[in-house]
């Protein structure tokens, strides 16, 4: 999942470019916090809110619709006292 969103978010952030807006809230997070070989899974719901994506001369390159609630599945790993994302996957699509 963050390999499919980050592209977007670098193409958008560079180059003079700009978002405004977009910003993503998490409703809710759900784990009952089993490891399974040292990795938990984590449900995540969270929505983006509504945003625009502007050229580097000011013009507006792309309105963004907010979206409704979405769901990820998150493989996380607990190492040296930090947590690090080995795998997200998006619910229901």
């Amino acid at each position: 999942m963050c390999s499919k969103v980050f592209p977007g978010i670098e193409k958008w952030s560079s180059d003079g470019r700009w978002i405004v807006g977009s910003k993503i809230q998490v409703q809710a997070v759900t784990s009952k916090f089993l490891a399974a070989s040292g990795e938990y899974q984590v449900a995540v719901q969270s929505q983006q809110s509504a945003g625009t994506l502007h050229n580097s001369d000011g013009s507006v390159g792309q309105n963004v619709a907010a979206s409704g609630v979405l769901g990820d599945l998150v493989i996380a790993k607990y190492v040296d006292g930090k947590w690090f994302a080995s795998n997200v996957d998006r619910l229901g699509s």
